[in-house]
């Protein structure tokens, strides 16, 4: 039995869609959270410093997630405090390192009111 993302096209579709899913919700979040480089979202490599200003910590923090195991932890750490921000539970925060819990999870923290 073959998988439906076994076609490239089907593939390409579905990440093309992810991506814009994630860049959509990243910048609600910057604009929710008064962010004027909001706009960063939608470039790869500034989405996670995007990430990193939203959670209010030095750029620096861009080398914990270029380093293995290191990154989960510091990954966990920056959503949490971007749930914080939001005045989310801190649960809600680590969630993100849950595949597919995870989309539904930002679309939680960037769409909801408040």
């Amino acid at each position: 039995m073959d998988s439906m993302f076994a076609n490239p096209v089907v593939l390409g579709f579905f990440l093309v869609a992810l991506y814009i899913f994630f860049g959509f919700c990243l910048f609600k979040l910057g604009q929710r959270l008064g962010d004027k480089l909001a706009w960063w979202a939608w470039v790869p490599l500034l989405q996670v410093l995007l990430m990193i200003r939203l959670a209010e910590l030095r750029y620096w923090w861009f080398i914990l997630l270029l380093i293995p195991f290191v990154n989960i932890a510091a990954g966990i750490y920056i959503w949490i405090r971007i749930a914080a921000r939001r005045s989310k539970p801190w649960w809600m925060g680590a969630l993100m390192v849950v595949p597919g819990v995870d989309l539904f999870v930002l679309a939680h923290l960037s769409l909801s009111k408040n």
